[in-house]
């Protein structure tokens, strides 16, 4: 081989090395995107161009003697794509070859295309597959162009004196042909094994794991712009399955979710394409429906009908054995400001007017409930209604039940005293109390016990009030309604006059029983007091159901940060159960240190995104086994300002939660990362997360370190502090680990091994 050709055949293998690569990115491109026609046609011109490239880079040593690499697109878009797709590329480039580069050689090229892409349909057709290593990717290689690539041995017939030139280039093609078949399969396995692992982490966050459907995280995300020009009308639909706690205690929970499982899909077979449906909490559904503005009410309602007529089918197929009728109810609003909101008052009045029925905001209102004291002009009863819904509309953690039974007691004529306990699974338990004494309070019944003191069982749980005066009163008392621990200082039941027992039904279950009583006057309750009461009753029901329902999308939201914590350690190989670990934990470290609700709802949020960043950290950085260098270390520590980034778009995170993924990795003494900010300087809730993410890192096997015992990592967590603890929060998290040491370190064993904390 001359000087000349040896040039030209490292130009022509330099040219393919920087080619393929670069092809294989713009492949990899298109599987981000909707896999449709068009991803297929941008993939097919890629592989064309690709050849073209080749083909402008023909090197010809002698005549019938070339070289360069065009078959590679071709193998590789008949292998990837389908023979159909092989052949049009092969037929493209072959006439390119006639018509611009002339004749010469053009026939064997030709011959040579045509035998890759039959190699490649035969490969298929036998299912041999290209796939996953090195070597595998290499032999399958191989048997496409060790046989293909001898056509150009064929030259030996015209010119028998070249045949060492065609040895050389056929060992030459062949070898490297492999060679950038397997760069270029390798690439784009890379680039789809990403994609795909992205899709599934998008998924665990985003999707409910028992319906499939999309979940209240989804719901949040996805608010649709409030664009008048918009071509579509768009709706939000919130629905209710009626009664399902019935159907979870007379069935079982899996009854329940095979329930919850077959109403989903009625809801997604009934959606059209640009409409979605979400699992927005236990039994409540939301659906987004874009309609065309023409008839769009018509044709919302439409749906709403064959929706409710589907699930009646629904569950004459599947669920005869419910000796009631499966129902829903629901409220049907434009979107548009606070749409949820309007959407969720139509639901609970749809609720309240009978159930089995979807409220559109353009229909008329459910009749009104008959006229009662709470309507009438008394400043009295206008002030405890008030009251009322006030305390509905209150955003704390749990409702104020002794607010409510001192509320009662004002508003309900002759009530002078009473108790007001709520269900605790099988139990009830005395959370309120005027007139008895603060010893009353966490006293315990069974719920034969309260049943017994109704009286009626069915109108008990129908919600209805009980009246019990003179001698009915004495003789209940003598049944079976008191545990016999009660405290002697409130058993006061004997000098009860009068009783007005108000049970508070939630969505068909009893949740709780108020007790309105009379020590002086058998006739204190009259029809006023009766009327009085009902009303009461609706009013704490509705007080507790939106207690109920926002500690329900609390815990929606935590499930859906779970499912993201979750997908995060398993991409990065974290120990399973981090996640949880460090939420718990850092809520109680939390709360011995008497941070607000609002605090520790921030801590919990930041303890679930605290390595948000780390889905942006190549997995050749995030999966390395061995010590980072000084380029994959800056790598790896800009998780933190990536993951802030992140977190500030989602949806009801806190600002202060975002300050703990910021500043986590920030150290006492100002040596940490990112801002090298030291002391109190740093946040509080990222200071006290800091302790409880590195106590379990410590305490947990990992593959650079065994667990340390507890003992071990408190020793270490004291032993930093001041250094890269507050120590303030040390002092408290040694309080809370209530070891007999932990005034002591030296008690402790120290660790063989130190071990970095990050």
């Amino acid at each position: 081989m001359t000087f000349s050709m040896l040039l030209s055949l490292t130009d022509s293998l330099f040219f393919a090395l920087i080619l393929f690569p670069s092809f294989a990115i713009l492949v990899s491109l298109s599987f981000s995107a909707e896999q449709n026609w068009k991803t297929k046609v941008f993939r097919g011109l890629v592989y064309l161009g690709a050849g073209l490239a080749c083909l402008m880079h023909t090197h010809t040593f002698a005549p019938g003697f070339y070289l360069d690499f065009r078959e590679v697109p071709v193998a590789l878009a008949s292998s990837f794509m389908g023979t159909p797709w092989g052949v049009l590329i092969g037929a493209a480039l072959s006439l390119y070859h006639w018509l611009i580069l002339g004749q010469q050689g053009a026939a064997i090229a030709s011959l040579q295309l045509a035998s890759v892409v039959g190699i490649a349909a035969l490969l298929r057709r036998s299912k041999i597959k290209i796939g996953q290593s090195l070597k595998q990717r290499a032999v399958y290689a191989a048997l496409l162009f060790v046989p293909s690539s001898a056509v150009l041995l064929l030259n030996f017939v015209r010119a028998p004196q070249a045949f060492s030139v065609a040895a050389e280039l056929y060992i030459i093609k062949v070898v490297f042909s492999i060679t950038g078949f397997c760069l270029w399969a390798a690439l784009v396995s890379l680039a789809r094994q990403t994609v795909v692992s992205n899709r599934r982490y998008q998924r665990l966050a985003t999707r409910d794991a028992l319906t499939g459907l999309h979940n209240r995280y989804a719901f949040e995300e996805d608010q649709p712009p409030l664009s008048p020009n918009h071509p579509e009308a768009r709706f939000l639909l919130l629905l209710d399955l009626d009664h399902f706690k019935r159907v979870n205690d007379e069935h079982g929970h899996l009854y329940g979710d095979q329930v919850l499982k077959q109403f989903s899909k009625v809801l997604s077979a009934h959606l059209n394409e640009r409409s979605r449906a979400y699992r927005v909490g236990g039994e409540e559904f939301a659906v987004r429906l874009s309609v065309k503005h023409a008839e769009a009410q018509h044709t919302v309602q439409a749906f709403t009908q064959q929706l409710q007529a589907a699930l009646a089918e629904v569950q004459r197929k599947h669920f005869s054995s419910l000796n009631f009728a499966l129902t829903v109810s629901g409220g049907l609003v434009a979107e548009g400001e606070q749409a949820f909101q309007r959407a969720d008052e139509l639901l609970y009045l749809a609720k309240g007017a009978g159930r089995n029925q979807i409220l559109a905001e353009w229909q008329p209102r459910p009749e009104a409930l008959p006229p009662s004291p709470f309507n009438d002009a008394s400043p009295g009863a206008a002030t405890i209604r008030s009251l009322l819904r006030f305390l509905a509309e209150q955003g704390s953690d749990e409702p104020d039940l002794p607010g409510l039974l001192r509320a009662a007691i004002l508003c309900v004529p002759g009530a002078e005293a009473g108790s007001l306990s709520v269900r605790d699974g099988e139990e009830w338990v005395v959370r309120g109390e005027v007139g008895y004494g603060e010893a009353l309070l966490g006293v315990r019944y069974t719920f034969s016990q309260m049943q017994n003191w109704h009286g009626d069982l069915k109108q008990l749980q129908q919600g209805q009030p009980r009246l019990l005066t003179g001698e009915a009163l004495q003789l209940h008392s003598q049944r079976d309604v008191e545990p016999p621990d009660i405290p002697a200082s409130v058993r006061r039941i004997q000098e009860i006059k009068a009783n007005l027992l108000l049970p508070i039904v939630v969505q068909g279950k009893v949740v709780a029983e108020l007790n309105l009583d009379n020590l002086h006057d058998p006739a204190a309750f009259g029809s006023t007091s009766l009327e009085l009461a009902k009303e009461f009753a609706l009013w704490a029901a509705a007080v507790m159901a939106a207690h109920e329902r926002r500690h329900q999308h609390q815990a929606d939201q935590e499930s859906a940060l779970l499912m993201l914590g979750l997908a995060l350690e398993t991409r990065d190989g974290a120990t399973q159960g981090h996640t949880r670990r460090v939420v718990e934990l850092s809520s109680a470290l939390g709360q011995h240190l008497a941070l607000s609700d609002e605090q520790l709802g921030a801590l919990r949020q930041g303890a679930y995104l605290h390595d948000l960043g780390k889905l942006q950290v190549a997995d050749r950085v995030l999966l390395k086994s061995g010590p980072f260098d000084a380029e994959e270390e800056a790598l790896m520590q800009r998780h933190v300002e990536l993951g802030t980034q992140l977190a500030e778009h989602f949806p009801n995170v806190s600002p202060d939660a975002c300050k703990i993924i910021e500043f986590h990795h920030e150290r006492w003494d100002g040596a940490g990362y990112p801002r090298g900010v030291s002391g109190k300087d740093i946040p509080l809730l990222a200071r006290i997360f800091a302790v409880a993410d590195v106590y379990d890192a410590l305490v947990s096997e990992r593959p650079y370190k065994a667990e340390w015992t507890p003992e071990a990592a408190i020793w270490e967590i004291v032993a930093q502090r001041g250094v890269q603890f507050d120590p303030e929060v040390v002092d408290a998290f040694v309080e809370l680990m209530d070891d007999p040491h932990s005034r002591e370190p030296s008690h402790w064993a120290a660790p063989d091994t130190a071990q970095p904390h990050s």
